[in-house]
């Protein structure tokens, strides 16, 4: 007589992170045949013995508990087996208890703390001095800058271009001016009439985590090829690992009336500056070399369902076992980050604002983020403003909306961010740009090759995204992630797509009514992202996408604009040389 055994149970799908329960399968049964006899099948019994929890290792044997490892739970250990296949046991698994942790600020608590590190240099790796409105910070320690309007200074040089366009006409300005409304002559800030006193902190996003010192101190640079005395302010950025965190702050300097005469942005951040750069094609095949985050960007956290497995091992009545895996998937829910917003033609950054979802995308709620300060400096806005130029510089803590059309904003110049007026190239970086050294607010067609015409302004369905956008995200892939990831290269044809340059990934971070300063509305729905050139004397172009519509500033027959006021997100593009 001859026997042969059988058992066998089907795959069964991994559980989820929120666990549930499964029902499993099983046909065993013994084929039994030989001389003399009919051949027949006869159901054979099973049991499951042990279990492994550390990938069939080491087993573990069952004994007469059903509950294994503390999440999973067996309706039954045994049963009489059968011909056809039928349930077996159902398989009961808890729910995976999450941990979230962000692991950008782990990479600065990890860095090496500096002292005296002369950003204008970065730390000594430039061999001339480079200047900005924003500097990039990767560790704790001290840190110093000369008192430089913005890109004043290029390469060792005085970068008068930046400052005095040779442009006229309406509503450009020819000569750009300082805190007094009064034409800048000279890259240093104290030049002519312009005294300053001391140095403080306006305002920070997260605690504990910029300290200025008042007092200014005299240091030497190489400007023109000669030594020359200037000015520097000082500040620490924590090494205390409870309170050293991605964030942004603004330190400014005064004059003897406590008058700001001018600020920068300090942007804490483990994203190095020049680094994970891409090259931008847009439709008419123009190149653009673009910074992968937004400036003052800070990723938000990530909470992380571990995945877990464990192996069950069936044993036949007569015969070899069976082994069958119970598998809880990992799951990581990332959580939108956040970065401040500009208005057009500013420097300074605005506050940013947070937001905290559920697993499932819903919304927990919205909130403008933290802002420490002295009560005179803290974060605000006023509504039907005439803002001069002057009055902006000495005012980078307020935001300036407006209710009408008396509002003369920064009173309408068209170049404030683009010296040349010329939109099909990257513009002549001004000194009241926001970008960091070698990066600039990018042209309004930058971005035009993120669909297949480079003219696009449509609903998104489904189908659309797939035949029109350039992404490898569906909708959903857009709603989870908080935001769309882009093809560098341009799309060969409808429903076609190039990843041989990678991807960009544009968070949905909102932006800030041009009227109440709101931002708190538009989290996690949109992302609005400044270009350097002007629509009208209202409206400034920009990109705008969101999970149901994408708007490409500079295409053929529309232009994504928003009036100057706005708050919104600057992605850069590098600068020319």
């Amino acid at each position: 007589m001859r026997t042969f055994i059988y058992i066998e149970i089907p795959d069964v799908d991994p559980f989820t992170w929120e666990g549930g329960e499964n029902t499993y399968q099983i046909k065993s049964y013994a084929n039994v045949s030989g001389e003399g006899i009919t051949a027949y099948q006869e159901p054979m019994k099973w049991e499951i013995t042990d279990y492994s929890t550390d990938e069939k290792q080491t087993w573990k044997p069952v004994g007469s508990g059903q509950s294994l490892d503390g999440w999973l739970t067996l309706s039954a250990l045994k049963g009489d087996g059968s011909i056809e296949m039928q349930n077996a046991f159902t398989a009961t698994v808890t729910e995976q208890q999450g941990e979230t942790h962000n692991e950008h600020n782990d990479v600065l608590k990890n860095n090496k703390p500096v002292s005296d590190f002369d950003l204008s240099t970065n730390g000594g790796k430039w061999n001339e001095v480079n200047t900005a409105n924003c500097y990039i910070v990767n560790a704790g320690g001290s840190y110093k800058l000369p008192l430089v309007y913005g890109n004043g200074i290029k390469n060792g040089k005085t970068n008068t271009a930046a400052y005095i366009t040779g442009t006229t006409g309406a509503n450009l300005l020819s000569n750009f001016v300082n805190y007094k409304d009064e034409s800048i002559t000279s890259p240093l800030i104290e030049s002519g009439d312009v005294t300053v006193s001391d140095a403080c902190l306006i305002w920070q996003d997260e605690q504990e985590l910029v300290k200025v010192e008042s007092q200014l101190k005299e240091e030497t640079i190489t400007l023109d090829g000669k030594s020359q005395t200037v000015k520097f302010l000082h500040f620490s950025v924590t090494t205390d690992p409870d309170y050293l965190k991605q964030g942004n702050a603004i330190v400014a300097v005064r004059d003897a009336e406590n008058k700001i005469v001018w600020s920068w942005h300090i942007w804490v951040t483990d994203y190095v500056w020049g680094t994970g750069v891409k090259t931008v094609i847009n439709f008419k095949k123009e190149t653009y070399d673009v910074m992968p985050v937004n400036v003052g960007w800070c990723d938000g956290e990530v909470t992380t369902y571990a995945g877990r497995t464990i192996w069950l091992r069936i044993q036949p009545e007569i015969g070899d076992p069976i082994e069958v895996a119970v598998v809880q998937s990992l799951f990581k829910r990332p959580y939108l980050g956040n970065n401040p917003y500009f208005q057009w033609g500013r420097k300074d950054p605005m506050l940013p604002a947070t937001q905290q979802t559920n697993i499932d995308g819903s919304i927990l709620g919205n909130a403008d983020k933290e802002c420490y300060a002295e009560e005179a400096y803290k974060y605000s806005y006023v509504q039907n403003e005439q803002v001069s130029v002057g009055q902006a510089i000495q005012t980078p803590y307020l935001f300036y909306a407006f209710l009408n059309s008396t509002n003369t904003y920064l009173n309408e110049y068209k170049n404030l961010w683009n010296i040349t007026q010329k939109t099909d190239e990257v513009p002549v970086k001004s000194i009241y740009d926001p970008c960091p050294v070698g990066f600039t607010l990018p042209p309004k067609n930058a971005f035009s090759g993120f669909t297949v015409d480079g003219n696009y302004k449509v609903s998104l369905t489904d189908e659309k995204v797939k035949e029109s956008i350039n992404t490898p995200y569906t909708r959903d892939d857009a709603k989870v992630n908080h935001g769309w990831e882009f093809y560098c290269n341009p799309m060969p044809g409808e429903g076609e797509h190039d990843d041989s340059g990678g991807t960009l990934y544009f968070p949905f971070s909102g932006n800030r009514l041009s009227t109440t300063n709101e931002a708190t509305a538009s989290m996690n729905v949109v992302g609005y992202y400044w270009s350097a050139d002007v629509y009208n004397e209202q409206s400034a172009s920009f990109l705008n996408i969101s999970r149901t519509k994408i708007d490409f500033a500079g295409s053929y027959s529309y232009q994504g604009r928003s009036s100057y006021p706005t708050g919104q997100a600057v992605r850069p593009v590098k600068e020319t040389e």
